[in-house]
């Protein structure tokens, strides 16, 4: 009996361990995800990643909300040539997810190429079986 309930145990660990990864796995891919559509201003793709309560930080203390995001790239005030985002650390506690990594930004802002390394937190929750950025904010290196 000790033998069934401690390999329970394991394979409870184990499926419980899996799952997180897996959910390390789904965030990470998000944010590419994200970065890619903010390149290509996609904004049904940008709208369907954003929590409709998302709080988007720049590192130059600029506060955007969701539909500030996809306003701006559409309207060219800001357009996205390149991000490349690197050195993902996911921390999990239930269905948030915590995930700070370093970011080359290359983006123009009113017409003005502006280059960028910068160190970003991002807060992801999932609802209804789907990550979505809640907040994110970037400090520059």
């Amino acid at each position: 009996m000790k033998k069934v309930i401690l390999l329970l145990a394991l394979f409870v660990s184990v499926t419980h361990a899996w799952g997180k990864s897996s959910d390390s796995v789904n965030v990470k891919a998000a944010i590419l995800t994200l970065d890619n559509a903010l390149v290509a201003k996609d904004s049904n793709t940008i709208r369907s990643l954003l929590h409709p309560a998302v709080s988007y930080g720049h590192s130059n203390g600029w506060i955007e909300y969701k539909s500030d995001v996809t306003n701006d790239l559409t309207s060219g005030k800001l357009t996205y040539k390149s991000i490349k985002s690197e050195n993902m650390v996911c921390v999990q506690s239930g269905k948030t997810m915590s995930v700070r990594f370093t970011t080359n930004v290359d983006v123009e802002m009113g017409g003005k190429p502006l280059t960028f390394t910068l160190k970003v937190l991002q807060v992801w929750v999932k609802q209804k079986g789907h990550w979505v950025l809640l907040s994110r904010q970037s400090v520059k290196v």
